[in-house]
């Protein structure tokens, strides 16, 4: 039941909207500024992440990336959390405040952890995993709703205005992460001579977000009295998982698709177990058993799950407790698993941009005018650049130039096609190392990503002509990212769109696993000093891991049937939804 301050302010909010000429300008403002300040803060803090850790705690390179990713799976997790805490006890509007002041809790945390007086490995990660983490779980599946339940959508006014929110809003997530990368990852590394010392670069840098993050939660909080703040409604993910549950346990099929599911929990548990583990040996085994369950996982998902009969058992006309009406709709996502299988590899080519690039760019020419050294963890901007650039390149002219020749561009093509780029990419990132290595190394210069106490040579290579396999990564993104979101949205019931943006989000966590796994099996191959060590073959794995899921990818596609469900009146916005799909749908409606 919504609380009385919620319900009292639903009625007069909403006829109150009427008397805005703009409820962007007016009232989604408030939210957009809140957007730009959270993401500026989230990127400032977690964009130099493998550095910090390699280069003040004293971690070797493969913890480092290890450790990045296991919180970047953690943070793609907590959303679970977030939306249900949102669905049924808060409401999405006093949901992003608790959470907003409890992230800001883990930013101070981690700003006073990484003064040098009070350097702690403890209390960072106290504050990085137990409160930011969490903080960015509560916000993220939440803040763009909120936005979204500002618009009267049987206004055709509104509707119009409430889709050039979801595009205004995308922007201000990549602005706010370009504007951070470009300026607090050099920061980080190199301090503001004189005003900032180098020994407190990374301190200056985790303060800025705070500042900026404290900055956002007053403005948010600011607006609340123009916000429509729509009562708890319950959650469909409980309601899913039961009706699955209860399905799997009836049939060998069932049993199977469901083992598959939840067999990527113990996954990513037996994965991060193995970070920890110093002896060679043990930690070996446990790393590739934790990839074994994700390969397992994988595969039974890709395999088995186009057969959706064995959910109808959960119907009371098999002799189930649910309506057919409801098991269909469980159904309807379930089909759509073998995708959920195929995103995992992108996402772990997607996450080498804050694990191996920045190790890579660590040890090529970093300078500028041969004194001062910029971040290598600076070029993951031109993912946000790229977004920013090529997203209307792509709709506007791109896509309609392609089909004007008689191509039709479905869903399931693009995404083939980013396999492809993504694959590019890893085996360009490869080559670029091997070069790397066997070019001279420049003389008397250490890295800046090394510590005090350690000579870490460069190449000279230009860390610049790293730049071609960060934009193939943002592109591959435009081609799989985007059109996933949209299958995964207009392809099930409305009222699964939520928990089918879950399992999405979901795949970028496992993604990281793999990223992580692949380096914690062939961490002799990611040495301290890459020149002793083999990364271009982590690279060129993942390059032959893409190349045989586009196979597969292709074989399954075929028998794939688009359809579309039909939409309510009131066009309602999930939990999940992401912004910029649906901006950005204009040519992925299909057949």
């Amino acid at each position: 039941m919504a609380s009385s301050g919620e319900a009292a302010s639903l009625l007069p909010t909403i006829n109150g909207a009427a008397k805005y000429k703009s409820i962007i300008l007016s009232v989604c403002s408030f939210i957009l500024v809140t957007e730009f300040c959270e993401r500026f803060a989230y990127y400032g803090l977690t964009g130099s992440l493998p550095i910090f850790f390699r280069k003040n705690l004293g971690m070797t390179s493969v913890l480092a990336t290890e450790l990045n990713s296991v919180f970047s799976c953690v943070t793609y997790i907590t959303p679970l959390i977030g939306a249900w805490v949102a669905d049924k006890f808060l409401g999405r509007y006093r949901s992003i405040l608790f959470f907003s002041i409890w992230y800001f809790l883990g930013l101070l945390i981690c700003t006073t952890a990484s003064a040098p007086p009070f350097m702690s490995t403890g209390w960072f990660m106290i504050g990085l995993f137990g409160f930011i983490s969490l903080g960015v779980g509560g916000i993220k599946p939440n803040v763009v709703v909120l936005g979204a339940d500002q618009f009267d959508t049987t206004d055709p006014v509104q509707k119009e205005e409430r889709d050039k929110f979801f595009n205004w809003f995308y922007w201000s997530i990549n602005i706010g992460a370009t504007f951070s990368t470009a300026f607090l990852t050099n920061l980080a590394v190199d301090g503001f001579e004189p005003y900032i010392p180098v020994e407190y670069g990374f301190f200056a840098s985790f303060l800025i977000p705070a500042v900026a993050f404290a900055i956002a939660i007053t403005i948010f909080y600011s607006g609340h009295k123009r916000y429509v703040q729509k009562p708890p409604q319950g959650s469909a993910l409980s309601r899913f998982m039961r009706i699955l549950v209860y399905a799997g346990t009836q049939s060998t099929k069932g049993r199977l698709v469901l083992s598959g599911g939840l067999i990527f929990a113990p996954a990513i548990v037996l994965t991060t177990i193995s970070y920890f583990i110093e002896d060679p040996q043990t930690h070996l085994i446990i790393a590739m058993l934790g990839s074994a369950l994700v390969v397992y996982g994988t595969v039974v998902l890709i395999v088995s799950g186009r057969d959706t009969n064995w959910v109808r058992a959960a119907a009371v006309e098999n002799g189930g407790e649910y309506s057919m009406a409801e098991a269909l709709e469980v159904a309807q996502v379930v089909r759509l698993s073998p995708y959920f299988g195929f995103l995992i590899i992108f996402w772990a080519v997607y996450s080498q941009q804050t694990m191996n690039f920045i190790l890579q760019g660590c040890q090529m020419d970093l300078r500028i005018n041969n004194s001062t050294q910029i971040s290598s963890a600076m070029l993951s901007m031109f993912d946000s650049i790229v977004i920013l650039v090529f997203v209307p390149i792509f709709n506007q002219f791109l896509y309609p130039a392609i089909e004007s020749c008689g191509i039709k561009l479905t869903i399931l093509r693009k995404m083939a096609t980013g396999f492809v780029v993504a694959a590019v990419c890893m085996l360009i990132a490869g080559i670029l190392e091997n070069y790397r290595k066997t070019s001279e190394m420049i003389p008397g210069v250490s890295s800046n990503c090394a510590d005090s106490s350690e000579f870490l040579p460069m190449s000279r290579i230009s860390v610049w002509w790293q730049t071609p396999q960060y934009l193939l990564v943002g592109i591959a993104e435009i081609l799989i990212s985007i059109p996933s979101y949209d299958l995964f949205y207009s392809e099930v019931p409305e009222s699964m769109r939520s928990v089918c943006q879950a399992m999405n989000l979901l795949t970028t966590t496992l993604g990281s696993v793999v990223a992580g796994g692949v380096n914690s099996i062939f961490s002799f191959w990611v040495t301290s000093n890459l020149n002793e060590g083999h990364l271009e073959y982590v690279f060129y794995i993942l390059a032959g891991l893409v190349l045989l899921n586009l196979i597969t990818f292709v074989v399954v596609s075929q028998g794939f049937e688009y359809h579309v469900p039909a939409k309510s009146k009131l066009d309602l916005v999930s939990g999940y939804s992401p912004a910029l799909p649906r901006a950005a749908r204009r040519h992925s409606e299909t057949q």
